[in-house]
C-alpha cells in the first residue's frame, strides 16, 4: 500500500473534521526504509515510513490512521521525558495503542494494525486489543487497566507507573526484541527520546490535544474504558491549558510594562512663574501686579 500526503490528510479529516489542524500539520510524506523501520514524524510535520513495514503490515486506510496517530500521540503523552529501555518503549506504546483502539474504534478498525503486529501472548499482548490469552496471566492487571471497561478508580495507572509495574512483572523474565511502531532508541542531541517522540512546540501540542479531545468526546467509545479515558483526558487537559498560561503571561507582562512606562511618559508641565512673559505680563509687572499662576 502506498501512503501519500493526500491520503493521510483525507484519513485525518474524516476522523477529526474537515478543517483538522492535525491533517494540516503533516506537510510531506515519503518512503525511506533506511531512515526508519516503521514510521516517524518530525517537528516540521514530515512523515517518513518504511515501505517494507507498510507492505507487510499496513493493509487499509484504518491502518494508516493508526500509524499516523501513534506517532502524534507520543509527544502528547510527554513520552520523551522517560529514559531509554525496552520496557519503557513497550509501556509507552501500550498506552498509545490502547488509546487509539478504544477511542477511535471505527477509524482504526479497533486497532487492527496492532493485532497484526503483535502476538496475543506474553508481554506483547498489552500492545494489542482483543487478547483472551492474557486472562489470569502475569499481565492481566495491566491489560485490564488499558482495555478494561470498568477498572476501579484506585487501579488507575500513569505511564510512569505502568513502566515501573512492567519492570516488577518482568524482573524474572527476559524481554526479547519486539518491533515497535515509530523510531525507538536512546535520546540524542536532536531531541529524540527513548520512545522516538520529538518534543513539539507548545502551541502545536495544544491544538492537537484540543482536536483529539473533541473527537474522543464525540465518540461512542468515550464512555467506556474508564481507566484509560481518565488518563488520556488528564493529559489532554494539561496541554490545553498551555495557551491560557501563555496568554496570561503575555497580558501580565504587557500590564507590568505599561505600568513601568508611565514613569518615562512626557507630561505637560505648567510653571507658577512665567518663563516666557508676554507684553501683557511685563505691563502687569511694571504696575506692581505679579503675573503668577496659583
Amino acid at each position: 500500500m502506498e501512503i501519500t500526503l493526500e491520503l493521510v490528510r483525507q484519513i485525518l479529516r474524516r476522523a477529526l473534521g474537515f478543517e483538522s489542524f492535525v491533517s494540516g500539520f503533516i506537510t510531506s510524506v515519503r518512503a525511506d526504509g533506511k531512515a526508519t523501520r516503521t514510521a516517524q514524524i518530525d517537528r516540521e510535520g514530515r512523515l517518513t515510513y518504511s515501505p517494507e513495514f507498510v507492505k507487510a503490515k499496513v493493509k487499509s486506510r484504518e491502518d494508516v490512521f493508526s500509524l499516523v496517530m501513534h506517532e502524534l500521540m507520543h509527544p502528547l503523552f510527554n513520552h520523551y521525558i522517560y529514559s531509554a529501555g525496552a520496557l519503557t518503549n513497550i509501556a509507552c506504546d501500550a498506552v498509545i495503542n490502547a488509546s487509539i483502539a478504544r477511542f477511535f474504534p471505527v477509524h482504526s478498525d479497533i486497532g487492527r494494525l496492532f493485532t497484526r503486529c503483535y502476538a496475543d501472548r506474553g508481554i506483547e499482548a498489552i500492545l494489542r486489543p482483543g487478547c483472551e490469552n492474557v486472562r489470569e496471566g502475569r499481565f492481566e492487571g495491566v491489560y485490564t487497566n488499558l482495555y478494561g471497561s470498568h477498572a476501579p478508580q484506585t487501579d488507575r495507572l500513569t505511564t510512569g507507573e505502568l513502566i515501573q509495574t512492567l519492570k516488577i512483572l518482568c524482573e524474572p523474565v527476559k524481554v526479547g526484541a519486539i518491533l515497535l511502531i515509530g523510531s525507538h532508541g536512546p535520546s540524542d542531541p536532536k531531541g529524540r527520546s527513548a520512545c522516538g517522540a520529538q518534543q513539539l512546540p507548545a502551541e502545536v501540542l495544544e491544538k492537537i490535544a484540543s482536536e483529539i479531545q473533541k473527537a474522543i468526546a464525540s465518540s461512542d467509545a468515550a464512555g467506556h474504558g474508564e481507566t484509560l479515558f481518565g488518563m488520556v483526558m488528564q493529559v489532554l487537559k494539561t496541554h490545553m491549558s498551555m495557551r491560557r498560561r501563555l496568554l496570561k503571561k503575555f497580558l501580565t507582562e504587557r500590564a507590568v510594562g505599561k505600568s513601568l512606562s508611565r514613569d518615562t511618559t512626557t507630561r505637560r508641565i505648567t510653571s507658577p512663574v512665567m518663563l516666557t512673559p508676554s507684553r501683557r505680563d511685563l505691563v502687569l509687572l511694571a504696575s506692581g501686579v505679579w503675573p503668577v499662576l496659583f
